[in-house]
């Protein structure tokens, strides 16, 4: 899942919640790791952080009419600025 939508926010929710499988999972890109039993309201504020954090990133591209350029790689569709 990290390949195809890198900035994508995974929760993880699970029965595995020894320390090592938590650790694990935070390592392997999990943004969050939520182990069963939990508690719907839990999991929707859960979710709503994830979206705060989301809705905080910086812009990475410019648009104005037909016109889109990546701040990052400075490409303009496929042409390079």
């Amino acid at each position: 899942m990290r390949q195809a939508k890198p900035t994508l926010p995974v929760i993880v929710l699970t029965a595995q919640g020894d320390v090592e499988h938590r650790v694990t999972g935070l390592d392997a890109g999990a943004a969050d790791y939520i182990v069963k039993p939990f508690s719907l309201s839990e999991l929707a504020a859960r979710i709503r952080a994830q979206l705060r954090i989301a809705s905080q990133a910086p812009q990475t591209t410019l648009s104005a009419g037909d016109i889109e350029v990546n701040l990052i790689t400075r490409e303009s569709g496929a042409t390079a600025i």
